[in-house]
């Protein structure tokens, strides 16, 4: 198999279609509407006073690639008729130029590789946002073979790509099934004498600053929604709930299935209680109430005790500990899919640079 180097710009061009859309209804994609190849959004919303920021129009076999922060996967690949959506202009419309597997390209854009190197030029650039331009992504060079070693590439990396998607249907699934039962039987009904805090009260974690965190595999639990650093020891128990403390996301909930160190964020893990489960659907069922309880002018802020003064039905505990039961085994296969597919993702980028490299002998893959 023949490899040889070339520019991306050889394969892509970033396409700015601006033409309108003449119908009453369209879909609009923001950078937050895809995330690591899908596209989150499919809700119509009415064609008139759109923000100035959704202008572009995208078609089947495009890829969506955000400009801002490449490290979070804000990108989708389209494969689906696209001709009532428009997308923000800070989303390049990547276009294959036809040249190329369209799906080897997406696995190319997608891989560790690109982004990592994306992520260092945005860093190095002046302003509020880590920003790239298409013209730093088209002058990458990177290892192209025939186009017969990309087709089988890319069907061996989809293979992976799709065992990670059937496992989230899987995942989408049970956390529906978990939050049907509970609505059946705990869905809070209104004004109630009792709280929250009468049954369970959230801990502050104990702030740690990245320039401070040992290189582990704990992740740390800070205002966001995501793990901000990775430390080597944790301060909670898992399963274990956090609510982000402030910032943006101030009372965003979240359950891990593993020991975290909660930062700026409060918790309840099951050295707090035994019922991890029932309290995190409780309390992503309230999620916007939760929100809404924000405080601060400056900076938005959610304490413990914003969680424990969230008015509840009464509660028996013989129902809790029985809900607990029957949806305990729905989380731990949630936990387990999660986990295979952080290790399946691992290995579709351990692979791509090896079979682009000729590393691998490709035709000694089976399929």
């Amino acid at each position: 198999m023949e490899f040889k180097k070339h520019k991306l710009g050889e394969f892509i061009d970033s396409i700015s279609d601006t033409t309108p859309i003449l119908k009453e209804n369209v879909i609009l994609i923001n950078t937050s509407d895809v995330e690591n190849g899908e596209t989150l959004n499919h809700k119509y919303v009415e064609n008139k006073n759109l923000k100035g920021q959704f202008k572009k129009r995208f078609k089947k076999g495009d890829i969506l690639y955000s400009e801002i922060r490449p490290k979070n996967k804000r990108f989708a690949f389209i494969d689906f008729d696209a001709n009532d959506y428009i997308a923000s202009t800070k989303l390049m419309v990547l276009r294959n130029k036809g040249n190329i597997d369209n799906d080897f390209l997406f696995q190319i854009l997608k891989s560790d590789t690109v982004i990592d190197y994306l992520q260092m030029i945005a860093e190095s650039r002046s302003g509020t946002f880590p920003q790239i331009t298409f013209n730093e992504l088209s002058n990458m060079e990177i290892n192209i073979p025939d186009m017969q070693s990309q087709i089988k590439i890319s069907n061996f990396l989809k293979q992976i790509d799709n065992k990670i998607k059937i496992n989230n249907q899987i995942n989408d699934n049970l956390y529906n099934l978990a939050f049907a039962i509970y609505k059946n039987q705990f869905q809070f009904t209104g004004q109630s004498d009792c709280c929250i805090g009468n049954y369970v009260l959230p801990k502050r974690g104990k702030n740690l600053l990245s320039r401070d965190a040992i290189l582990g595999n704990v992740p740390v639990v800070a205002g966001g929604i995501e793990a901000s650093t990775y430390h080597n020891v944790s301060n909670t128990k898992a399963p274990v709930i956090t609510i982000s403390a402030s910032g943006a996301n101030a009372g965003y909930v979240n359950l891990w299935d593993v020991p975290v160190w909660s930062s700026d964020s409060s918790y309840i893990d099951s050295d707090i209680t035994d019922s991890v489960y029932f309290w995190y659907v409780t309390l992503k069922t309230r999620q916007k109430e939760i929100f809404e309880a924000q405080t601060g002018s400056a900076q938005a802020h959610i304490y413990p005790q914003h969680i424990a003064e969230l008015q509840i039905n009464k509660l028996n505990m013989d129902d809790i500990a029985n809900y607990e039961k029957e949806v305990k085994p729905f989380f731990k296969m949630i936990g387990q899919n999660k986990k295979e597919n952080k290790y399946l993702d691992q290995l579709r980028d351990t692979l791509l640079p090896k079979l682009m490299n000729g590393e691998i002998d490709l035709y000694k893959i089976e399929i």
